[in-house]
């Protein structure tokens, strides 16, 4: 039986610490700016570093589960909780051709990139239009089986596309049985939705599971939206989006405490027998139940309800897991990279009074087995270089590996945290290895140069780059 471990950097297994925690070299006030290629890219660091004592960070390899018909079984008779499930009612022939023909009219003035993406949407309703009905029916009740996938009447006004970004859809364009798509007749407010996905290595799809009623919004959801618009938004956007945060701060639930939500929700896990997965998070959340799930919440809406919101992650050992949620992808970086098969689990689970909203499991995948109890971990010094490294390839990789002489980039450090996640498992192509990473949120600014010498600043959406805290590579998201 081979040795796993092998795949390791030499040296980094290493026995499990009951006694002394790691000493990780870590400065508290990490004030520092480093540079690459003669100012082409500048890191600035102005920042509070707070990490929890760290005595074990171990490796363990997981493994993609398929989404069974008992598995999907089990976990629609719990949500559904003794309510029927009827068939998901799509966009009628008649709603979808009157899409097709805007979206026709809108290729004549798009831009290259919005002119593909609409030609992708237009090839996804050419197929929904085949199998649409001429008009919606009567209500058929359904018993929970993998069927071929379908697009909710969203992704058919849209037809999103997301392509290398890390996001896995519901939908994917096979015949094969590894969707569900479905409604929960709740007789009064917002019916649920239902929806799953199975994992399928041909396919390159991993299984998922969602119930949700109504439509949620947490601060974290806020904080990162407002973050994007004050780069690319509006001033209306950003406007809207600082008023949503504000009323998630201001939220109140009288009668249900934050220890009565996670009382819920470990109930909930505990109930479906869910296994390696702990609470790594909690932020309060508003919401309406009475909300189709495809619309934007309305502010304005009354009786908004507040409730908690909560992230559960695998545990290795002193850290918790992390889910990559996007990364830009790179060519030829001169560095060793990782984009695993499918990336770290991740449950979302958003309760209020009433009971559960939203549940989300993400990249369902169970614990396979120890690579190694602990690990050795690189000093900081050498991950803030590493990092500094990164963000120089990443940018040269970006101007076809020559540095311009007309523009240069500083990143300003915004968050830091030892985390774990997901990376290519050694000699196992189906597996992934959950290890310890740095997780760096990092500001970008571009200057940019034009005639005569005038310089122009762009503040660009912050990224999150996250380095294998063993041997220092790049971790992106599958390919």
């Amino acid at each position: 039986m081979t040795d796993k471990s092998q795949g390791l950097p030499e040296g980094s297994a290493i026995p499990e610490e009951k006694d002394t925690p790691k000493d990780l070299d870590l400065p508290k006030h990490w004030q520092e700016t480093l540079v690459r290629g003669d100012g082409f890219v500048t890191l600035e660091s102005d920042y509070d570093i707070e990490i929890p004592e760290v005595y074990n960070t171990p490796v363990y390899a997981w493994e993609a589960l398929p989404m069974t018909d008992e598995f999907l079984e089990r976990l629609c008779d719990y949500f559904a909780n003794g309510d029927r499930i009827y068939e998901y009612q799509g966009m009628t022939k008649s709603e979808l051709a009157e899409k097709k023909e805007e979206l026709e009219q809108q290729k004549s003035s798009a831009s290259y990139l919005e002119y593909d993406a609409i030609e992708e949407a237009l090839k996804a309703l050419d197929k929904a239009l085949e199998k649409a009905p001429e008009k919606n029916g009567e209500r058929k009740y359904i018993e929970p089986k993998l069927t071929e996938p379908q697009m909710t009447k969203e992704e058919q006004r849209g037809a999103k596309v997301f392509i290398n970004d890390g996001y896995y859809p519901w939908y994917y364009d096979t015949d094969k049985k590894i969707g569900f798509l479905a409604r929960v007749d709740r007789i009064e407010g917002c019916d649920p939705l239902i929806r799953a996905v199975s994992y399928d290595k041909d396919v390159g799809s991993v299984s998922a599971f969602l119930y949700q009623q109504g439509i949620w919004t947490d601060q974290k959801q806020a904080e990162r939206n407002l973050e994007m618009r004050a780069t690319i938004g509006t001033e209306e956007e950003s406007e809207s989006y600082e008023r949503t945060l504000s009323m998630i701060e201001q939220s109140t639930c009288e009668d249900f405490t934050e220890e009565d939500a996670k009382e819920m929700v470990e109930n909930m896990v505990e109930d479906l027998n869910i296994q390696d997965m702990e609470v790594s998070d909690c932020v309060k959340m508003i919401g309406s139940s009475d909300t189709e799930n495809w619309n934007e919440l309305e502010l304005n809406a009354p009786e908004l309800e507040a409730g908690y919101s909560f992230r559960l992650y695998p545990q290795a050992g002193d850290v918790k897991g992390y889910t990559l949620q996007r990364s830009k992808q790179y060519e030829n970086l001169p560095e060793t990279s990782y984009a695993p098969t499918f990336l770290t689990a991740c449950i979302e689970i958003m309760v209020t009074e009433d009971g559960v909203k939203k549940f989300e499991w993400d990249y369902i995948s169970e614990k396979k087995d120890m690579i190694a109890a602990n690990t050795m971990l690189l000093s900081f010094d050498e991950i803030k270089e590493k990092l500094a490294d990164h963000l120089f390839y990443a940018e040269l990789s970006v101007e076809g590996g020559e540095i311009p002489p007309d523009a240069s980039y500083i990143y300003d450090v915004k968050d830091v945290q030892l985390r774990a996640a997901n990376v290519n498992a050694y000699e196992d192509p189906d597996a992934a290895w959950l290890v310890p990473v740095w997780v760096f949120k990092v500001g970008r600014t571009g200057v940019y140069e034009y005639d005569e010498g005038k310089i122009e600043e762009s503040v660009l959406p912050p990224s999150v780059v996250l380095i294998n805290a063993i041997d220092g590579g790049y971790v992106s998201v599958p390919l």
